[in-house]
């Protein structure tokens, strides 16, 4: 095979090349695992100059993870839109205001990290949630989806381990309206017989 190593042989003071031989003898197995490494500095270079189309990308723990992702996620009333960014582990919601501020809840917020943590890239990306309607545990349900969602975008081989946690299990259940009628949804008025 075509290989750099081959023109950096030492010659014998017989003249004759010492890893001829060896080189010659090579297993098909050793050949292939030589072709499968793949250095990440030149991977990104050639991909960043000759495939400019092509979203930006980095490996972490041997998987490819787009930089920047976005998703989508509904809970009850609640509606979310996550964009996650290459970065050190900021969540912020509507603009500037961090998440353990928008849900004090502990419950809440781990809803949010789940995701993260499911998919081993907790510190990795930076999250931006938009969330509007519904209450404080619709909108940690509906951001939770996004950002799995999101997530999975950025690398459809974590769909597993995403699953596993049924982040991408959407819950369509809704709010059942009032009835013309009737006090409420179910509640009806107190009945009289006079």
């Amino acid at each position: 095979p075509f290989l750099l190593e081959n023109f950096f042989e030492v010659p014998d003071e017989d003249g004759k090349s010492s890893d001829k031989m060896n080189i010659a003898s090579t297993d098909s197995q050793d050949v292939d695992l030589a072709a499968n490494i793949v250095n990440p500095v030149i991977h990104s270079t050639i991909r960043k100059y000759f495939r400019p189309d092509l979203p930006a990308t980095f490996l972490h723990d041997g998987e490819e993870w787009l930089t920047q992702s976005e998703g989508h996620g509904t809970r009850k009333r609640a509606t979310a839109h996550a964009i996650i960014v290459r970065g050190s582990g900021v969540i912020k919601v509507n603009g500037e205001e961090e998440f353990c501020a928008r849900w004090p809840l502990f419950y809440n917020r781990v809803d949010i990290c789940q995701p993260f943590k499911l998919t081993g890239t907790a510190g990795v990306y930076d999250v931006f949630l938009r969330v509007e309607g519904g209450g404080a545990g619709g909108q940690s349900g509906a951001a939770r989806l996004a950002v799995a969602r999101a997530l999975f975008k950025a690398n459809p081989a974590c769909h597993d381990r995403l699953q596993e946690g049924f982040c991408l299990l959407e819950d369509t259940r809704q709010r059942m309206s009032k009835m013309p009628g009737k006090a409420g949804a179910r509640k009806g008025f107190p009945w009289t017989k006079r």
